[in-house]
């Protein structure tokens, strides 16, 4: 990654011209977007760890076991769960969410992963 940044600086201000100042510039701005977005997904991982360790995620599980077995309810109601994570974090967060969630209740992971990736690209 710091050898990609180097060549771009490198490239920017030798073959582009770009003065070193917006070379610079471009830099920060490309570090703080980067932190940015590391804080949303960190914060996405933190909240998973915290469902995991409060019993949140067996609850919500349960519920949805609960409420109907059968799989078509059960992947359209994580379509909704999915769709309101999105909505509320962006990044693509529901896969650390949901995707554990469809495997507590009983998908393959071979299943889930596809199926969150999915379920993400519809609120998008």
């Amino acid at each position: 990654m710091t050898i990609g940044w180097i060549v771009v600086c490198i490239l920017a201000y030798f073959v582009w011209g770009m003065p070193p100042n917006w070379v610079a510039a471009a830099s920060i701005r490309g570090v703080l977007v980067a932190t940015n977005i590391l804080i949303i997904i960190l914060g996405a991982i933190a909240l998973y760890y915290s469902m995991r360790e409060s019993g949140a995620l067996r609850r919500i599980s349960n519920a949805i076991i609960n409420l109907n077995p059968d799989r078509r309810v059960q992947v359209s109601l994580a379509w909704f769960i999915a769709a309101f994570v999105e909505g509320i974090a962006g990044f693509g967060t529901p896969g650390a969410l949901v995707g554990p969630l469809l495997v507590s209740i009983g998908f393959p992971a071979k299943i889930a992963v596809p199926l969150i990736l999915i379920l993400n690209s519809t609120p998008v």
